[in-house]
């Protein structure tokens, strides 16, 4: 996620990255997924942006607008 406080709006948020609903793509032991599997996108930033990198752990518990609180 990115978040442009001068503009007080959020400019890049990703998509959830899963292979089907509720099937998310899962690094770990005995997982098929790899980091090459992931999707790369590249978003231009300006100085005093926040970009937030988190796991669903928080995206999927606490909406956006609570997390730019």
């Amino acid at each position: 996620m990115v978040y442009r406080p001068g503009t007080k709006r959020t400019i890049f948020r990703s998509e959830e990255q899963q292979h089907d609903f509720n099937f998310p793509r899962q690094l770990g032991t005995n997982s098929d997924d790899y980091p090459e599997h992931a999707d790369v996108t590249m978003v231009p930033v300006q100085v005093g942006d926040i970009v937030l990198v988190a796991t669903d752990g928080l995206f999927d518990n606490v909406f956006d607008e609570d997390i730019i609180k």
